[in-house]
């Protein structure tokens, strides 16, 4: 039986198991793993990146707008956008590699912007009709950060 790391700590548990190294199927589930991969032409990539974010994208996204489908069309749109700019996303690397922190918000910095363009359209839109908003919250606007 293994001996407990000091006289005060408690002895390991029989079932705990040592920390295994990152394993090559280990290592796509980092965000910048499959990034890359996508970067490369891994067209599957994509899907993967999609499974990753998207519901940390929903999460930031339902703060702001309160209708689940709207939601789910601009996190559609976050990924059309960063499929469209994949190239300059590229360009970005210092070192031609991304951190999973760049990657995670490049696309919530795409999210937030998709959502602003999106309620300043649908302001336009009320404002030439004169209808009750549909998708967005009267404070939304508010609550977003200044786009510098």
């Amino acid at each position: 039986s293994p001996t407990p790391a000091c006289a005060s700590c408690p002895p390991p548990s029989p079932r705990s198991r040592p920390l295994r190294t990152a394993t090559p199927a280990a290592a796509m589930a980092r965000p910048a793993a499959r990034m890359e991969a996508y970067l490369r032409g891994d067209d599957h990539a994509l899907s993967a990146l999609f499974r990753v974010l998207a519901p940390r994208l929903r999460r930031f996204l339902q703060t702001r707008i309160d209708d689940a489908d709207m939601v789910e069309d601009v996190v559609q749109q976050t990924f059309i956008k960063a499929h469209l700019g994949r190239h300059a996303f590229r360009a970005r690397a210092t070192d031609g590699r991304h951190s999973d922190d760049a990657i995670v918000a490049w696309f919530l910095a795409i999210a937030r912007n998709t959502a602003i363009d999106g309620l300043r359209s649908e302001r336009r839109h009320q404002r030439g009709r004169n209808h009750h908003r549909r998708f967005w919250t009267a404070t939304a606007l508010r609550s977003w950060p200044s786009r510098r």
